[in-house]
């Protein structure tokens, strides 16, 4: 025990001896050794050098000698400012031979840099802030020479960002070292880096992100034909593993690439994390299970204007993907294939080729291949087997149109064509589908029991028999749609539906209907014709439904081309009786509809049909002042918006019609007629037969001369209402039916009196103004023009008579007799009529 205290002694007063003599010799030797390497570094470097202190020491980097440089900063030339600085960092050592310091050789050995900022920068034709050595700078001096075989770093932040090629790199070396013979033209570099990879952006895709990294290198590098040989070297990726080969040879502004990285039993899961974010974005929604074999070949030039080729062999044998928080698995994956970002010199297009995929899916088998042959103008070949479960299938992937999908479909098809080019399109194959239900987002109602088989056939699908329940609405449907498979490929190709549709039952409103968090249920949908599609419908329908209206047994033609619906030929029964429509509903820019209609009806319930189409969106006579049967020929005009509220303003329209049986009932303007009387009950005015023409234009109606016998009251009556309720009638009543037989002479209240042509006495009134307010009066214009008309049928009636009696033409005289009306008496005319 003595004999080790007393060693342990010696050893202590030895080291204590050592460090006294290299403190001495540090302190002896420390201006020269500065001197000289100040110098040195002002002659070899073309930027300007800052730092705080400069020592020499045999200890702190022992066995070797050091001049340590604190808070050294190398700055950018002024011509390329970016930070300032090209270099800063709390450490920088350069290591010698503590021998050669004694002999005043001093060979730099080493150099150290810790606890530093590396910012590289490239920018316009390939000029860098970071080439600072002196081409032309006076020889080396004699005691000095460069015998650099190792570089070391710690805690080394390394910016890189070029400009021209569009690359912006964050670095972090934890611990790295370069070993070599740097000052030979031919040398062997080992390297060993600890990274942690922060960001690897090239063209604003993040080839790496956030990664911890290591790197063991053996290059060989040959100066005479700038050539770096990698041999046997490792890239360690979290715990993916892949061997490097390869050569790089600069060539000018360019550099050939002839590279190979492999892997073998890769992690998926590892290597999903690796790859750029742009190209996983649905990645986290899954969870991987497997291995991967893979070898990726780089070769070719590599500039500012070309990219080398990629060529990617990768295999699978037995591997899973899950989707999260499901119980469904596609097992069992079994896939084969390449990847080339050049397909060959003559054709420099990607091409992606699953050779074979096998895979299973609740047990079913899922079996294809597919090429895909340039991307941005993509060449497919495709073949499909499988039978699946959709509610399974789209755990995997679902449109983003759908919120769920359901059933079962069994596929076997062929599809080989360009996207977008209709005329390469070849498929063929069958798809059939049972009870398939689906929901689509924003619309409440459901696709439920889908049953039927699809055809391929060149770029469109032949429908057999396709049954389907739509909510409360059910369908029948056969044809074909013509360029379905462009549609899915292309946005903007047009999709052509040719079908016959059947159907017992359709709520169209429920159809129409969108799914909204607002409470306005009066606009509970939008009617929208995508210029995108086109129809060609034969369609028989037992029975409709929209809003109130009802009909049953529609037949007809619908067509849809350039935005623009039409119907030909179509029969329906509604409001009791039958009705022919033909017309066009044109989608219009901005937010209208177009309507144009010629519809011929017969026998509605006139009481029922208004209801039933809302009142045709005025409130002039409405469904509670009509009674009785109707038959017309219509033709309308007009604007609606896409919630279906029509433009008042817009409507055009033009009316025949014959009512039957017909009542009014609580009419306003009858109503004020009542009053003005006295003693009449127009509240319900019943009449057989009315028949008569209306014109709607510019917010009025226009009503011409009609005639209406009733059981209340004979009517003879035209004139305007406007949509506003104001009015301006002309009317004709027989004095009979207001003053009964009592009226023993011709002497009246009422002023002047014509008669009707039998016997009948007739006054004349205007009805003018608000329909609530009306003003009542004498009409003394239409007195005389029915003077004037009864005084042509009598000159007429004259010609006729001395024609077949004398067989003479009209005399002079003929046209001077002077009729006389009935006597006249004594009133107050009103002089502003």
């Amino acid at each position: 025990m003595r004999r080790i205290i007393k060693l342990s002694k010696w050893v202590l007063i030895t080291l204590v001896i050592c460090f006294v003599v290299l403190f001495t010799l540090a302190h002896l030797f420390s201006d020269t050794v500065k001197t000289i390497v100040v110098d040195e570094i002002n002659k070899s470097l073309d930027a300007e050098v800052e730092v705080e202190n400069i020592s020499f020491s045999f200890i702190k980097h022992f066995p070797y000698a050091s001049v340590n440089f604190e808070a050294v900063k190398i700055l950018e030339p002024e011509s390329f400012q970016t930070s300032g600085k090209i270099l800063s960092g709390s450490q920088l050592s350069l290591l010698f031979n503590p021998i050669d310091i004694f002999l005043k050789n001093y060979n730099l050995k080493k150099i150290k840099l810790k606890n530093a900022t590396l910012n590289l920068q490239v920018k316009g034709e390939g000029i860098t802030n970071y080439e600072f050595w002196k081409s032309d700078q006076d020889s080396t001096a004699k005691d000095f020479s460069l015998e650099l075989n190792e570089v070391l770093f710690e805690n080394v932040d390394v910016l890189y960002y070029n400009s021209n090629n569009h690359q912006d790199h964050h670095i972090i070396i934890n611990k790295g070292n370069l070993s070599g013979a740097f000052q030979k033209s031919e040398f062997s570099i080992n390297s060993s880096f600890d990274l942690y990879v922060e960001k690897l952006l090239i063209d604003s895709t993040n080839y790496l992100s956030n990664k911890d990294c290591e790197l063991d290198l053996q290059i060989l590098v040959d100066h005479s034909n700038n050539s770096y040989t990698i041999q046997n070297s490792e890239l360690i990726l979290s715990k993916l593993s892949a061997k490097v080969d390869g050569v790089i040879i600069e060539s000018g502004e360019a550099i050939d690439l002839d590279l190979k990285i492999t892997s073998t039993d890769a992690d998926i899961p590892e290597l999903i994390s690796a790859l750029p974010r742009s190209l996983t974005k649905r990645a986290d929604d899954f969870n991987y299970s497997g291995n991967v074999d893979f070898t990726c070949r780089i070769i070719g030039p590599s500039s500012a204007s070309v990219t080398p080729m990629v060529e990617l062999d990768f295999k699978s044998s037995n591997s899973s993907i899950t989707p999260k928080g499901t119980k469904y698995k596609l097992s069992e994956i079994k896939v084969e294939g390449v990847f080339l970002s050049n397909k060959s010199k003559s054709n420099p297009a990607e091409y992606l080729e699953l050779k074979s995929f096998n895979a299973k899916l609740e047990g079913k088998n899922i079996t294809g291949a597919l090429t895909l042959e340039n991307f941005k103008r993509p060449l497919i070949n495709l073949t499909a087997n499988f039978e699946a479960d959709l509610s399974a299938l789209s755990k995997f992937y679902i449109p983003d149109t759908l919120e769920y999908i359901q059933g079962n479909a069994n596929a076997s098809i062929k599809f080989q064509g360009i996207a977008g080019e209709e005329s390469t399109y070849k498929s063929n194959g069958n798809i059939a589908v049972n009870n398939v239900g689906f929901k689509l987002k924003q619309k409440p109602v459901k696709f439920e029991k889908i049953s039927g088989m699809f055809h391929l056939k060149g770029n469109d699908i032949i429908i057999d028999q396709l049954k389907a329940i739509i909510g409360k609405s059910d369908f029948n449907f056969s044809g074909s749609f013509d360029n379905l498979v462009g549609w899915i490929l292309k946005e903007g190709t047009k999709l052509r539906i040719k079908a016959n549709v059947d159907s017992k039952f359709m709520d169209l409103d429920e159809l129409l209907s969108n799914e909204s968090k607002s409470t306005n249920a009066t606009k509970p949908f939008r009617i929208y014709f995508s210029e995108n599609l086109e129809l060609d419908l034969d369609v028989s329908i037992a029975s409709f439904q929209f809003r109130k209206f009802k009909a049953s047994e529609i037949i007809g033609e619908v067509s849809l081309y350039d935005q623009t619906l039409q119907t030909r030929s179509l029969t329906f029964n509604t409001a009791s009786g039958s009705s022919h429509l033909t017309g066009r509903i044109s989608d219009i820019p901005g937010d209208s509809l177009k309507i144009d209609y010629n519809a011929r009806v017969k026998g509605l319930e006139i009481k029922e049909l208004f209801y039933e189409m809302g009142n045709f969106g005025q409130k002039v006579i409405t469904d509670a002042n009509l009674k009785g049967r109707v038959t017309a020929d219509v033709l309308l005009r007009s604007m609606w918006s896409k919630e279906l509220d029509v433009n008042i303003k817009s409507i055009v329209a033009t009316s025949n019609f014959t009512i039957e049986n017909g009542e009014l009932l609580n009419f306003t303007p009858m109503l004020e007629l009542q009053d003005f009387l006295k003693g009449s009950d127009l509240s319900q005015i019943k009449f057989s037969t009315l028949t008569n023409s209306i014109d709607i234009r510019d917010e009025k109606i226009m009503i011409p001369l009609m005639e209406i016998k009733s059981t209340a009251l004979d009517l003879k009556a035209s004139g305007i209402h406007r949509f506003d309720n104001v009015v301006d009638y002309k009317l004709r009543l027989y004095l009979s039916q207001i003053m009964g037989k009592k009226v023993k002479d011709m002497n009246s209240e009422f002023g002047t009196i014509e008669e009707d042509g039998y016997g009948r006495p007739m006054i004349f009134l205007s009805m003018k103004g608000p329909i609530y307010e009306p003003v009542f009066k004498y009409d003394r214009k239409a007195v005389e023009e029915k003077i004037t008309e009864d005084i042509k049928k009598e000159a007429q009636t004259l010609k006729q008579i001395l024609k077949q009696e004398f067989g003479k033409k009209d005399t002079s005289t003929i046209n001077k007799i002077d009729p006389k009306p009935n006597d006249e008496l004594e009133i107050e005319w009103d002089e502003d009529e």
